[in-house]
């Protein structure tokens, strides 16, 4: 094997002399000694392009770029693709590599002018899919140039692609209607629609447009040509009803509320855009139009009857508008549901405002009775007895026996000294029979009663009475609404 320090000796030596040849031929055998060492590599492709010698050169070049990306040295390969294309300006796989590495690094501004280039080569030679394929990874890199939109759309137009010219235009008319060139935008949509008629995709963003420029009839007219060809879309339907709402026409408008509604249902997700429907109802009525609010509402109960937020809604629209007459009727719905939905109290509510609205209402008044009546039920079964006797069982080897507390006297004292030996005895143990009951209660705030050995057994009796109506109050004011 030859050795490495002499053959660079003797190449240094052709050069020197200026013979080329020798020293290419020299360099040729130090990769061959040592194939690793890229810089010998590099050497020999500087060399071969001193000569004139283009294709090798590139070739050497490319070899030892193609080393560099795999050993994810980028800085290094992105330097040597800019000597191939110093060699050969139009190669059309060192601009695609150089772009894609430049991309790869985060030199979007690099990776585009790359890109630039190659598709003016692409161009010079009239190669359209490669054009395409060039302003497709120019959009990518830069989404917001508008520039490369249009012109890919135009290009895929030529190129009989309507469908995907059409989506190129959308793309770059959504960006011009964002930032207010609605005027571009609606001529770019003109060309969208003439291509591709019966994409829905498109038609939606034109709809977009139409809807942030203010144009509601444009905007119907392509929500009612999207309907034509998906006529079960219930977000489409909804919007053309609330369309027909701000275009005045109000019945059209509940009309295709009630039909979104029902394609909802029909699609089994009614309760998950529930919110979203009473939402945009109260958002109506926040906003003083009413007539939209209302019509949300009744549409709601036309699928929902037993909605009692729809119901809700309508009282407070009959109130804002004083239709006393139209309330006391929801009110008297809104008593049926709730109590339907165990909530009398909620109930006894809604039709004692009945009343007082309309006193002579029969219906409400029985109504009312039930109402009554179950809440009175509803508050028995949750009431505890204030002076309960307690059971205790005790265990006597299978035998169950009920052991009554013991009857328990108030301590009374004779003098400062104390009191009679027996009734003292007596009296501290039905106290201590009573402490036990206390600590059973968790309501009770330990701090608020006197446990001590001098406490008397009346203060404890208060104690747990005042816990145990505090119990009932907090009961009754739990109730639902």
């Amino acid at each position: 094997m030859a050795d490495k320090g002499k053959l660079l000796q003797q190449a240094q030596k052709f050069l020197a002399k200026g013979n080329l040849d020798r020293a290419i031929k020299t360099f040729r055998q130090l990769v061959e000694v040592d194939p690793r060492d890229h810089r010998l590599a590099l050497r020999l492709a500087d060399l071969l392009a001193r000569a004139g010698r283009k294709k090798e050169a590139i070739d050497h070049y490319k070899k030892v770029a193609e080393v560099y990306v795999r050993d994810d040295f980028t800085p290094k390969a992105i330097a040597v693709y800019k000597t191939i294309l110093r060699l050969d300006p139009e190669l059309l796989s060192a601009i695609e590599k150089l772009s894609e590495l430049y991309k790869s690094q985060g030199l979007e501004g690099e990776a585009l002018s790359q890109l630039q280039s190659l598709f003016e080569i692409y161009e010079k030679k009239g190669d359209e899919a490669k054009q395409i394929d060039v302003l497709r990874l120019m959009s990518e890199i830069d989404p917001e140039n508008l520039g490369f939109q249009v012109r890919l759309g135009e290009t895929l137009a030529k190129q009989g692609n309507k469908k995907e010219a059409a989506e190129a235009f959308a793309r770059a008319s959504t960006t011009l209607s964002r930032r207010g060139f609605h005027d571009r935008a609606s001529e770019l949509f003109e060309k969208i629609i003439s291509l591709d008629p019966d994409n829905v995709a498109v038609r939606r963003e034109l709809c977009s447009h139409y809807l942030e420029s203010g144009h509601f009839e444009e905007a119907r007219k392509e929500i009612e040509a999207i309907l034509a060809v998906d006529p079960d879309d219930p977000r489409m339907t909804l919007l053309l009803g609330r369309i027909h709402f701000q275009l005045g026409d109000h019945d059209e408008g509940e009309i295709k509320i009630g039909q979104s509604l029902q394609l909802f249902l029909d699609a089994g997700e009614l309760e998950v855009v529930m919110r979203e429907f009473l939402f945009v109802a109260q958002t109506y009525f926040s906003n003083g139009e009413l007539s939209e609010s209302e019509a949300f509402y009744r549409q709601i109960l036309s699928v929902k009857p037993d909605e009692s937020r729809a119901l809700k809604g309508l009282v407070a629209i009959a109130e804002a508008t004083g239709d006393s007459e139209g309330q006391a009727g929801y009110l008297v719905s809104l008593g049926r549901v709730l109590l339907e939905d165990q909530n009398p109290k909620g109930a006894e509510e809604a039709l004692s405002k009945v009343l007082e609205l309309d006193p002579a209402n029969q219906e409400a008044r029985a109504l009312l009775d039930t109402a009554s009546t179950a809440a009175e039920e509803a508050l028995a079964e949750i009431e505890e007895p204030a002076e309960a006797e307690a059971e205790v069982v005790e265990d006597t080897g299978g035998e169950m026996d009920i052991v009554e507390e013991p009857t328990i006297e108030p301590l009374e004292l004779t003098d400062e000294t104390g009191s009679e030996p027996e009734a003292a005895a007596e009296t501290v143990e039905g106290e201590e029979d009573l402490l036990e009951l206390v600590e059973e209660l968790p309501e009770i705030d330990q701090e608020d009663v006197d446990l001590t050995d001098d406490a008397p057994a009346a203060d404890l009796h208060e104690a747990v009475d005042d816990v145990i109506l505090e119990a009932d109050e907090a009961s009754v004011e739990d109730l639902p609404m």
